[in-house]
């Protein structure tokens, strides 16, 4: 699972994004993320989020999930909903898990 960091800010990154019919990199999609809670309600803050691709890095994109956004406690479980749109358009769907940087 991917961690989300409570009370701190979260990079998401989405690495290698490629184009499944020739895997070409994909560099000029738009990006964006929104996570939901277990019921799949929008977590409040974290709603398509955009994400920018990084230049030179083959189909890397990064996002911020602020520090100010209510995770809840550690353990507290979400689905990270990632679309992607360029020629194409892609879907993904990560769990994550809330949880402190660091050990507490």
């Amino acid at each position: 699972m991917l961690p989300l960091y409570i009370d701190s800010d979260t990079i998401i990154r989405l690495d290698q994004n490629q184009n499944p019919t020739d895997e070409e990199f994909v560099n000029d999609a738009t990006v964006t993320f929104t996570l939901q809670d277990a019921d799949g309600v929008d977590v409040a803050g974290a709603v398509d989020v955009s994400m920018d691709y990084v230049a030179a890095s083959d189909g890397r994109y990064e996002g911020l999930l602020q520090d100010t956004v209510d995770i809840g406690v550690p353990g507290t479980e979400f689905d990270l909903l990632v679309l992607i749109v360029s020629a194409r358009t892609d879907f993904r769907k990560i769990r994550c898990v809330a949880g402190y940087r660091g050990v507490r």
